[in-house]
């Protein structure tokens, strides 16, 4: 029996290794493996990647059982600021409170909703063409902890889930209000990075640039945080 986290997630262990082409956990006390769901390839690349060069606990919200022999069978298929004040490297490091800014494409009226609160940042994701999920909306999130370690802003936590508001907490949520949470049905992580110790200023753009679908706001949001 492979156990999972609250979250539904599969976490990686000793027995356990990241396949190197695909999305997918190898478990080789079992000989299976797990396909991880709702993950891009990019994302998954980079994270392959940073779990090879830096040492912390992850885990991923697994999709089917497979037996990992026949992996090799698989065909890899590649695939304007409203109000308040930017979060920067200097009071990421300094830990500002209640840092909130809204950015807005309004080409498209997607928009980013960025939070700082402490040593919290979260970044959260709506798009016009948004899913609808039995009548409730689904947005992206993706929330991170961070420290400094000898001077360097590090990412010690971070993890990217989907919320899903009622009709109603989503019209309160788009008014403004940064407090509304989505709770028609529980959140869903997707993949999570606890104990780390993760440059921030290399790493955090190229994650959120693979996770998110409107890739100009994430680049004017990482501008103005001097990121890139």
């Amino acid at each position: 029996m492979v156990s999972l986290s609250k979250y539904a997630l599969l976490e990686l262990a000793d027995e356990r290794k990241l396949f190197s082409d695909l999305p997918r956990v190898l478990d080789l006390k079992y000989d299976i493996s797990f396909d991880i769901k709702y993950i891009n390839i990019l994302t998954y690349k980079i994270l392959f990647e940073l779990h090879n060069t830096y040492t912390f606990d992850i885990s991923f919200y697994p999709d089917c059982q497979e037996i990992y022999g026949f992996i090799n069978d698989f065909v890899l298929i590649l695939e304007s600021k409203e109000f308040g004040t930017t979060p920067t490297v200097l009071n990421l490091k300094n830990k500002c409170l209640n840092k909130k800014i809204k950015f807005i494409d309004y080409s498209t009226s997607d928009t980013f909703w960025v939070t700082q609160h402490k040593n919290d940042l979260t970044i959260e994701e709506i798009v016009n063409n948004m899913e609808v999920f039995k009548d409730s909306v689904v947005t992206q999130v993706l929330h991170l902890q961070h420290t400094v370690k000898d001077e360097v802003l590090c990412i010690e936590h971070i993890d990217f889930e989907y919320i899903f508001y009622t009709l109603d907490e989503f019209e309160k949520r788009t008014s403004g209000d940064f407090s509304q949470k989505g709770t028609e049905y529980p959140r869903q992580k997707i993949f999570k990075i606890d104990n780390a110790r993760i440059p921030l200023e290399d790493y955090l753009y190229p994650i959120a640039y693979s996770c998110f679908e409107n890739k100009g706001l994430v680049d004017e949001c990482f501008e103005e945080m001097g990121l890139i």
